[in-house]
């Protein structure tokens, strides 16, 4: 379980066991569901403007769009690790960790 404030604190993102939701806490709006996954859910973050948000599962970091007009788009941005944990993230890279082989690694992907 994971979660993660906006900036302003008004929302938290969070992060059960197979859903990520956004929870509404300076308004009347109910939860807003991002995803519903059928594998484990590990860390979330928001990307700066909130139009997005990262999370990681199954070794893989993913970026879920907000707007889901048509339909939710999720972007795989990393695959293929074991222990993921999300360090930061801004307008042009996303900062995640790994230990594998008892090394720590550090990707600095930018953002398309």
């Amino acid at each position: 379980h994971s979660f993660a404030w906006s900036k302003d604190h008004a929302q938290l993102l969070t992060a059960s066991d197979f859903e990520i939701a956004i929870h509404h806490l300076t308004d009347n709006r109910s939860q807003e569901l991002i995803a519903r996954l059928g594998k484990p859910i590990g860390d979330v973050a928001w990307l700066p403007g909130e139009s997005m948000v990262l999370y990681t599962s199954d070794g893989s970091v993913f970026a879920a769009e907000r707007d889901d007009r048509d339909k939710r788009n999720i972007f795989g941005l990393s695959s293929g690790h074991t222990d993921l944990v999300l360090l930061s993230a801004d307008e042009t890279s996303v900062q995640f960790s790994t230990l594998e082989a008892q090394s720590f690694v550090m990707w600095n992907r930018p953002l398309e």
